[in-house]
């Protein structure tokens, strides 16, 4: 039987001080050229997106050293358009665990370019 963990992302601007309402969040994995979407989400008023669920490996995988990995790569990608896209690639997604992502969004400067208005920040992986 297929196991899950969750994602749910709360998206603020002003150094984590302001719940960003509307922002678009997206889950991805697989290639990067040929993405899979496992889930989409709009924050709600509190900066907060419901949480997305996303198939991952046996539980018993993290248990024990292996050569398998005990979890689920992902990207998330955050959209608003008075911000910033920003995209956090190899998130790690565990069996029965709620991960939970905070992301801050940084306002757009006046006149900025569209293909400026990208920001990617890449989650080293977990030495398990």
């Amino acid at each position: 039987m297929a196991q899950q963990g969750s994602i749910v992302v709360n998206v603020y601007t002003s150094r984590s001080q302001i719940p960003l309402k509307n922002a678009m969040v997206s889950v991805t994995s697989g290639n990067k050229d040929n993405p899979t979407l496992l889930g989409f989400r709009t924050t709600n008023e509190s900066g907060r997106a419901e949480a997305i669920y996303i198939n991952t490996p046996d539980l018993e995988l993290s248990l024990s050293p292996s050569d398998s990995k005990p979890f689920t790569s992902c990207d998330i990608k955050v959209s608003h358009p008075s911000y910033y896209t920003l995209t956090i690639t190899d998130v790690q997604v565990f069996s029965d665990i709620q991960t939970l992502q905070n992301v801050e969004l940084i306002p757009l400067e006046e006149n900025s370019k569209p293909e400026d208005r990208f920001i990617n920040i890449n989650t080293p992986t977990q030495n398990l």
